[in-house]
């Protein structure tokens, strides 16, 4: 039998403690350090949350967690504490999933402060001071462990390390509402008391006594903390794992384990098992505790089993338990698959979607900044050493558990934030022990004496020890530095975090003041009575709860989320009650509610899928269409409440839901009827944690890859931007925070309209929210933004605060500011609907056959606070066109029939017809690309909208759509394979509409067209316009489009494969096809020189007809039926032509030969098909066969080749008539033969084919240019002639773009190669050749003719390049690039002589000094009469005349000008500018000149000598305008910059008096207004201040005419009927309807439309309706915008005259900074506006004209508030009906000097107006700004840098005395000298 026994390797108190000094202080040394320790800890978590947290009654941070037990403390201060939470997961009801111990003690410490204080504070106050208590007693235990497993003196460094680590810190400081600390104070204890349970058990004398009382008082431990945090489950893994690997170990050592297991089980069971008293009845059984009990129960059973067992050989009884262990987990897998994955993976008091979300782990980066960079690491290192050690020499229990221990506490911190709070001991504990060991294993201790024995400078030599240096370096810089840094950061709120200058990861902030806005929002609820719970989403439940006193429909654990975000994301009103609804149906689902619906049906129908939701999920997967973009794999729940929310809304209308959902709430008890929503739910961009996709997650829409929503919006992750569908306008998010969705708002992007939403200024038609937009039966109950007094604030910027928005937006208005719409926080309450609020009417189409279902009914309401008309409610019509819309209790409302976003009819409150009958539309559309009718293919178009959809087809490019209802469509143009070819939308009026254009997506082909000596073409210089044409290779569409300026030409063409050609006098060959079907091409085209000429088929409709020679081939264009154009190419050596043309239409064949002229014309004759074989041997030859008509030495006859197939065959549709015929295989075989063709058909006798080969011939020409190769000479006629077989032949070509022609003869045969004609002769413009002729010899494959320039090499020459006469403007030399005889290679020309010279590159120079300059390379090409790239300037000779140091710089627009020894040339025609700048002493001296060559062409003496000082003059022209001041002296001009309308000039000091001018243009709503004034400045010296006023304003003039222009020309606005003339402009190329309709302020009773003719106007009458008391011509949004039906060109236009007879008056108000509410006056440095708002109280425009202005020395205007000129004092203002609009009244000092105290005059102003006037003192208020000061004051003033908060500078002073009595009592006792 093995013998058992006890062993005692345990690891050795290292360094005993020494006795060095007496006393008590020295013998409680450790105690005192540690003392310092807690209170330096304690003040970390305390000093900077205090304040904060103290001065909002106690609020907390810790999220949501905080509130959970904030609300658990208060229900058992209130005696209402029980195991489950009513007040969550409203009506079901939520568990208490965290256990309660923190709880009870925070209500224990509340109890003692309750008396002074309520309820909820004293809650608070417990929580905030609890957790700064624990965490810092944490060092304690944390101690004891270092100090048990290690020494004393880890010890003390794990309690400092802990004190400063980041997360132990921000998790427990004083306003931390969490559980953690306490957690990791309850699991550090029973980490020691084990530690000292396995040293017990290690000790030489071991005791079963020590070893399970330790265990006991763990298993206490971690009982509590069981009874604290539901996540103790990795403690009960170490502990097991520990027990079995303990058990293991001793076994196969031999040693007894018994003892030791018991303790193990001891703790475990203790710690696991009491909890259950909790756990079981809290319903926390499959949430929190199955897990952790199957582990404690499964490893102390197995244990004890290997204990009983331990008699039996290890190698059985080891390997059977694990067996029998595998055999559990199957049996446990297969049985109960739920407690299976609680056992393994552990459990989760999440829902499944949430689970889904929560399961993150913390990244590096964040447990780097929880317990530091270098620190992170160590407790491994420490562990993989520990295991080291433990295999090598020490195998004790001790040890082993210390291995485990810092494994798993490491690896933990992985697995969730609140793991890796309550584990920070092991980070303590093994970095200290680290940090110890290295700093004794480098000797540190006695490398500090050697370097303080040393003394000074001898330490500096002392100190260099790489080892201890290396330690103290990495140490203070690894650790110390970014430990503290992170520890001040962790302690510190976000609240006031904007002081520090570093930042860690490890943020927290206090739910109080701006920090928490929702406080506000919550407290104005605490004590008030509630008609309902309230939704809002998970992260708020409980806040709801504690801070609102609401129940919560969801709570913090997914209970309720996707109830809740079903009703986020539901479709408007009607949606979200059908949500709340059915919340309420499905937690009370015994209950019948069949009762509660009028429409019994639609109960039956929910009912069916809430007893069965596989039914709803059937539904769904049915109909993706009508669901949207959702997950695969979506919940019951939510498959229900999707589908029954369909039912509801297309069963039921709004009131009928509304009037169902009451009932229900009665029947049940229960009520939800309120809702938050919040600026986190709107996703703005990418990464910025909204919770819209999360809302979305729960509804089970799809997310993709990148976090988006794609049902609502995507992301651009590029730019970081968001793009939002149609859909989510539609959400009760967007509805109840902003309201109109882009388009209602006018924003042509989501982007653009968010931008303007976060920082609105107020300025008319700026982004403004309209909260609860559309929501009726809700009501806004708050609605809080942010705003910032600044008009120039950024997001980013200081001032930002919290305010209700109505309030934001009066204060906008009358202060101005800005406005973040997207920041805000929203309460809704459900109002409901009563029935005499609701209008029940139908809608039906005249002329259709169908019903108008799904048509909307928008009603709206005028608003106040907007003033305009605001959308109340929507609703949609029946399949059988019946609505009932919800309309306001009281007041006028507007009632809009719309299909799609297009108002068809309009109607104000009680003139809504009960039947409303919309007119028919017709659509005449067109489908187009690169502006020309596409017609290849047969095509289809299919239109869609929510009331209709067709099909119609297109014919010919062409296209009618009718038969549909008015409104808004999608459509998809199909191709005739049922692809798609693009998509759009369009807007369909009633009547018929013209115009309407389809584009298929297009691709582009970019051609670069160059001349033949690589030149981009000049089309300024050709009559005509090259055109470039694209031919699809597939269905022959041929796209068209002109060159331009630069040589380029863009066509924009359908995807799939082209040629390219060029037209109208140029050609180009480009053999390349041009690949669209995927991407964008570019082409390089090169242009040749073309002749156009007009074909005549007699009788021909085809559209095929090609023209060839050689390998240039090109179709000809069709003009008319018979008439058809070609361009053929002219190269430098065209002389003959001879292309044949080639076309089949029906039975006839066209076939002849252009060689040059005009016109061809063709008669038509019968085809003869012609077929025969080409035999290669026996075998038939594939290649080539060509029909010369005629005989074999008619070389100008037609020509026509055709392939042969595989087996040599090959058919040819002919004219009768004989021909020769030649085959070839490409390469070596060539055959020949000879038909008649006559009949129908014709045979031919089978060719032979006999060896041959390719003989190809060159063409060039020498360009005598630096660096080119001798050039190819295309499109000239090339012959081959040979004799075979007796028999003379010969061959035509044509040169192609390389200059060659290939031909096949056979082998072994001479021949002749010809160019031009059969004798070899050129002379044309460019070249002179006698002898353009070579011979081929029997076995030659190449013969090369080059043309030289006359005297190339000094020999004879037969072809020449010819010279050209050249005549000189000047006297000018040239050298000549290449090589002249006898070296003469320099010409010489007098003015006006004239030379011949050879074409080619020339060195040309044209001295100045004659008139005219140019020195640079020119060209003469071959033909050209005119040297090419020699711009020769006209000059003038300047001289100027400066000193020796100043500086002269010349400036001009569009001028040149070259220097040379003794002045310039400056080019004639233009004007200079020069500037001379100098010194004088110290001082800058400056002079202007001014040079206008415009017509002077005499030489030119200045004297720019800068004599006089510098002046600086600075001015202002009266308004915010950017442009120029031009000032013109004495002998100079100079052009200054206006930049917003200041501008500083600078001035020699003796121009004192000068001109000047003003242009400058400021930009208003995308208007450009430009300005000008003229004047005299006289008097100036240096610092004066010169300013002038602009004149009236004229509106820029665009430089090309837009293609939609409008005007309202006249308008009657009249108890609310209004009527108004509309002229629209068709500035376009094409006939089109244009749709009108009316901005928000009014509405048209019809949707009106207007056909124009293309190039002229027509004038339209419209109608329509508007609120008499409120909307006046002339206010925002009384406008008529005119589209056209494509929506390419829109135009809005301000209505503002009215031709209505006016009676009455109300009068109007004039108020002043002097008056109540009256405007703030502006002051700039320039102007002192004096404020004056006009209230006009009648709805008729008035005029208003000022008097008693005059000020003498003092410009005086009208300016409004964005810095527009309205008018000079001496015209009258407009102030339109009903508006409200402050103008400025600028005074601005027309010239003062430095140091002058102008005084603002004051004025007694009279302001007329029709029916009165009012007279006010314009004074201007008291102004001061010192300048040799530079303090300020005020609330917002800072004297100071911000800086570190003093709570820091404390702190460090803190902690720098602790680090100094740490050093010195552990120095004394020596204990960094222990080895």
């Amino acid at each position: 039998m093995r013998k058992f026994g006890k062993e005692s390797t345990a690891p050795a108190e290292k360094g005993a403690d020494r006795d060095s000094g007496n006393g008590w202080l020295s013998g409680h040394r450790c105690a005192l350090i540690l003392g310092v320790i807690v209170i330096v800890a304690f003040l970390l978590r305390f000093v900077f949350a205090y304040g904060v947290s103290a001065d909002g009654d106690f609020a907390l941070s810790g999220g949501s967690s905080a509130q959970y037990h904030l609300h658990v403390i208060e229900s058992i201060l209130n005696g209402s504490w029980a195991f489950t939470d009513a007040a969550v997961n409203y009506p079901i009801g939520g568990s208490l999933f965290v256990p309660p111990l923190m709880d009870f003690l925070g209500a224990g410490v509340a109890a003692l402060f309750q008396g002074g204080m309520g309820t909820t504070e004293a809650a608070s106050l417990s929580l905030a001071v609890l957790n700064p208590i624990f965490g810092a007693l944490l060092c304690i235990p944390v101690y004891l462990i270092g100090k048990e497993m290690f020494d004393k003196t880890i010890g003390v460094v794990a309690a400092l390390i802990i004190a400063f680590m980041a997360l132990p810190i921000s998790t427990s400081v004083f306003s931390s509402g969490n559980e953690y600390a306490l957690a990791a104070f309850l699991i550090a204890f029973m980490a020691y008391f084990a530690v000292k349970m396995v040293k017990a058990a290690d000790a030489v004398d071991a005791s079963k006594k020590a070893i399970l009382v330790n265990g006991v008082i763990a298993g206490i431990f971690l009982m509590l903390a069981a009874l604290t945090w539901n996540g103790f489950r990795f403690a009960v893994v170490l502990l097991a794992v520990a027990m079995v690997l303990q058990a293991i170990a001793s076994r196969i050592r031999g040693k007894d384990f018994a003892d030791l297991t018991l303790g193990y089980a001891a703790i475990i069971l203790i710690g696991t098992l009491v909890p259950a008293a909790y756990y079981v009845p809290a319903g926390l059984m499959d949430a929190a505790y199955s897990g952790p009990f199957l582990i404690a129960i499964v490893s102390v059973v197995f244990a004890l089993a290997f204990v009983a067992l331990k008699a039996k050989p290890w190698v059985v009884t080891i390997p059977a338990l694990v067996i029998a262990f595998i055999a559990f987990c199957v049996v446990l897998a297969i049985a109960a698959p739920g407690m299976f994955d609680d056992f393994i993976f552990g459990n989760s008091v999440y829902t499944s979607i949430m689970q889904e979300l929560s399961s993150n782990r913390v990244s590096m980066s964040n447990v780097a900044a929880y317990y530091g960079w270098l620190t992170m690491w160590l407790p491994i290192c420490l562990a993989i050493y520990e295991t080291y050690v433990y295999f090598r020499r020490d195998k004790s229990a001790t040890r082993l558990f210390m291995v485990v221990w810092l494994f798993i506490m490491f690896f933990a911190v992985w697995t969730s934030y609140a793991t890796a709070a309550v584990v920070g001991s092991v980070f303590a504990v093994g970095s200290a022990a680290a940090i110890v060991g290295i700093i004794r294993w480098s000797n540190t201790r006695d490398w500090m004496s050697d370097v303080k024995a040393a003394g000074f400078p001898g330490c500096f030599r002392k100190m260099v020890k790489p080892f201890p240096l290396a330690t103290v370096v990495i140490v203070a810089l690894l650790v110390v530095v970014p430990n503290f840094s992170f520890a001040v950061d962790a302690g510190q709120p976000s609240n006031t975090e904007g002081d520090a200058f570093y930042a860690g990861n490890t943020n927290f902030t206090i739910k109080t003041g701006d920090s928490y806005p929702m406080g506000d929002v919550w407290a104005g609820y605490k004590n008030v009575d509630k008609d309902g719970a309230i939704i809002t989403w998970i992260d708020s439940s409980y806040d709801a709860v504690t801070q609102g006193g609401f129940n919560s429909v969801t709570d913090t654990i997914g209970g309720g989320s996707s109830a809740a975000a079903q009703f986020y994301l539901s479709d408007g009103s009607g949606s979200a009650v059908a949500a709340m609804m059915l919340r309420i149906m499905m937690a009370n689902c015994d209950t019948d509610f069949r009762t509660c619906f009028g429409n019994t049906s639609v109960y039956d129908a929910v009912k069916v899928f809430m007893d069965n939701p596989a039914a709803a999920v059937e539904e769904i997967n049915s109909h993706p269409d009508t669901y949207g973009k959702l997950r695969s794999d979506i919940t019951d729940e939510n498959a229900v409440y999707l589908a029954s929310i369909e039912k509801i809304t297309s069963g039921m209308n709004q009131t009928e839901i509304m009037a169902a959902y009451d009932s229900v709430c009665d029947r049940s008890g229960n009520k939800i009827g309120y809702m938050l929503f919040d600026a986190s739910m709107l996703p703005l961009q990418y990464n910025d944690s909204d919770s819209f996709s999360t809302i979305a997650y729960f509804a089970n829409y799809s997310i993709d890859k990148y976090g988006a929503a794609t049902q609502f919006f995507s992301y651009n992750t590029y730019y970081g931007t968001t793009q939002y569908t149609s859909e989510i306008y539609n959400t009760m998010i967007w509805k109840a925070m902003v309201g109109p969705s882009a388009t209602e708002a006018g924003y042509s992007s989501s982007y653009s309209y968010l931008v303007a939403l976060s920082n609105s200024d107020g300025k008319e038609g700026s982004a403004v929210a309209m909260p609860g937009y559309g929501l009726a039966g809700f009501e806004v109950k708050s609605w809080r933004v942010m705003y910032n007094p600044s008009n120039d604030a950024a997001l980013g910027d200081d001032g930002w605060e919290y305010m209700d928005g109505t309030a934001a937006m009066a204060k906008q208005k009358a202060d101005g500011g800005r406005i973040n719409y997207l920041s805000a926080i929203v309460m809704l309450q459900y109002t409901g609907v009563s029935s005499p609020t609701t209008f029940n009417g139908n809608i039906s189409v005249d002329g259709v056959d169908k019903m108008a279902s799904g048509v909307t009914i928008d009603v709206y309401q005028y608003s106040d606070v907007y003033q305009k008309y605001v959308l109340f409610s929507s609703t949609k019509t029946n399949s059988n066109g019946d609505y009932s819309a919800i309309i306001p209790a009281s007041g006028s409302y507007r009632l809009d029939v719309k299909i799609g976003d297009v108002a068809v009819a309009s109607y104000s409150s009680g003139s809504v017809p009960a039947t409303i009958s919309l007119e028919q539309s017709v659509v005449n559309g067109t489908v187009m690309a690169n502006d020309q009718i596409y017609n290849a293919e047969a095509m289809t178009v299919e239109i869609k909208s929510d009331a209709d959809s067709a099909k119609f087809e297109v014919v010919d490019g062409r296209f009618v759509i009718k038969g549909v209802l008015p409104g808004t469509y999608t459509y998809t143009l199909y191709g005739e394979t049922g692809t798609s070819l693009g998509t759009g939308s369009v807007t369909i009026y009633p009547g018929t509409s013209e115009g309407f254009t389809i584009v298929p997506t297009t691709k582009t082909i970019t051609a670069t067209v160059q001349d033949i000596y690589g030149k981009n073409v000049d089309v300024s210089k050709l009559t005509d316009k090259p055109v470039v044409y694209a031919t699809n290779t597939s269905n022959g569409m041929v796209f068209r489009t002109e060159v331009g300026e630069k040589g380029t030409a863009v066509l924009n063409v359908v995807p799939g494969k082209y040629t390219m050609s060029l037209g109208n006098g140029m050609v180009a060959i480009q053999s390349t096809v041009q690949d669209t079907s995927s991407s964008n091409r570019s082409v390089t085209m090169t242009a040749y020189e073309s002749k156009t000429v007009d074909l005549s088929l007699s009788g021909a409709t085809t559209s095929n007809v090609a023209v060839y020679s050689g390998t240039f081939s090109i179709m000809a264009v069709k003009v008319s039926d018979g008439k058809y154009v070609f361009d053929v190419p002219v190269g430098l050596a065209t002389g003959e032509m001879n292309y044949s043309i080639y076309a089949i239409d029906g039975s006839k064949v066209y076939s002849g030969v252009y060689t040059g002229g005009d016109s061809v014309s063709i008669d038509g004759k019968d085809y003869v098909e012609v077929t025969g074989t080409v035999k290669n041997g026996d075998k038939g030859m594939s290649g080539t066969v060509m029909f010369v008509a005629g005989d074999v030495k008619n070389y100008n006859g037609f020509q026509y080749s055709v392939s042969t197939d595989s087996d040599g065959k090959y058919t040819a549709l002919l004219p009768a008539g004989s021909y020769t015929i030649y085959a070839n295989n490409g390469s070596n075989k060539v055959a020949y033969g000879s038909v008649s063709a006559t009949g129908a058909k014709t045979a031919v006798s089978d060719m032979s084919a006999v060896d041959g080969r390719a003989v190809t011939t060159y063409f060039k020409y020498d360009p005598a240019i630096s660096g080119q190769s001798n050039k190819n000479l295309p499109f000239a006629v090339a012959l081959l002639k040979y004799t075979y077989n007796g028999t003379d032949y010969t061959l035509r070509s044509m040169t192609d773009t390389s200059g060659t022609a290939k031909f096949y003869i056979p082998s072994s045969t001479e021949a002749k190669a010809y160019f031009n004609n059969a004798a070899g002769t050129l002379d044309n413009a460019a070249f002179d050749c006698k002898k353009l002729i070579r011979d081929i010899t029997s076995s030659g494959s190449s013969a090369t003719v080059t043309i030289q320039y006359v005297g190339y090499e000094d020999k004879d020459q037969d072809n020449v390049v010819k010279q050209i006469a050249i005549t000189a403007e000047y006297p000018m030399t040239m050298v000549y690039y290449a090589d002249l005889k006898k070296g003469e290679s320099t010409i010489k020309f007098n003015a006006g002589e004239t030379k011949s010279i050879n074409p080619g590159q020339y060195e040309v120079t044209i001295d100045g000094s004659t008139g005219g300059y140019f020195k640079g390379t020119a060209y003469l090409y071959p033909g050209q009469t005119a040297m090419s790239g020699m711009d020769v300037k006209k000059v003038v000779t300047v001289t100027i005349a400066k000193n020796e140091t100043d500086a002269v710089t010349i400036t001009t627009e569009d001028g040149s000008y070259n220097a040379f020894v003794g002045g310039y040339y400056f080019e004639q025609g233009y004007k200079y500018y020069l500037k001379s700048v100098g010194k004088s002493g110290d001082a800058q001296t400056l002079k202007y000149g001014f040079i206008d060559l415009t017509s002077s062409s005499a030489p030119v003496t200045i004297d720019m000598k800068a004599t006089e000082k510098q002046i600086k003059v600075t001015g202002y022209i009266g308004i915010s305008a950017s442009g120029t001041i031009t000032v013109t002296g004495s002998g100079f001009e100079r052009e200054f910059t206006v930049t917003n309308g200041a501008y500083t000039l600078e001035l020699p000091a003796d121009a004192e008096n000068v001109d000047v001018a003003v242009e400058a243009t400021v930009t208003v709503d995308s208007t450009d207004y430009e300005y000008s004034a003229t004047g005299k400045f006289t008097g100036m010296k240096d610092g004066s201040i010169r300013n002038i006023s602009v004149v009236d304003a004229t509106v820029a003039v665009p430089e090309e005419k837009p293609d939609l222009e409008a005007e309202v020309t006249a308008a009657n606005f009249a108890n609310g009927i209004a009527s108004a003339t509309v002229k629209v402009v068709n500035n376009s190329d094409r006939d089109m309807t244009y749709l009108i309709s009316a901005g928000s302020a009014w509405s048209l009773d019809k949707a009106w439309s207007v056909f124009v003719e293309h190039g002229s106007s027509k004038t339209v009458d419209i109608t329509g309706t508007y609120d008499a008391t409120r909307v006046a011509p002339g206010l925002d949004n009384v406008t008529v915008i005119v589209k056209d039906i494509n929506g390419t060109d829109t135009v809005t236009v301000k209505v503002a005259a009215n031709s209505a007879s006016q009676t009455g008056s109300l009068g109007m108000d004039v108020l002043t900074a002097a008056d109540e509410n009256g405007p703030n006056d502006k002051v700039s440095a320039s102007q002192y506006m004096y404020a004056v708002k006009f209230v006009n109280k009648d709805v008729f425009a008035k005029q208003v004209s000022l008097s008693g202005i005059s000020a003498t020395g003092w410009s005086c205007s009208v300016v409004d508030a964005d810095g527009k000129l309205v008018t000079g004092i001496d015209k009258p203002i407009t102030v339109y009906g009903l508006q409200t609009v402050t103008y400025y009244i600028s005074f601005m000092k027309e010239a003062s000097e430095k140091g002058d105290k102008d005084t603002v005059p004051t004025a007694n102003v009279t302001f007329t107006y029709d029916g009165g006037s009012a007279s006010k003192e314009l004074k201007s208020t008291a102004v001061a700004v010192e300048t040799d000061s530079t303090s300020v004051s005020g609330g917002d003033a800072m004297m100071e840098r911000s800086g570190m908060p003093a709570g820091v500078w404390f702190l460090v002073a803190v902690i720098i005395l602790m680090l100094i009595a740490i050093f010195w009592l552990a120095s004394k006792r020596g204990v960094f000298g222990r080895k």
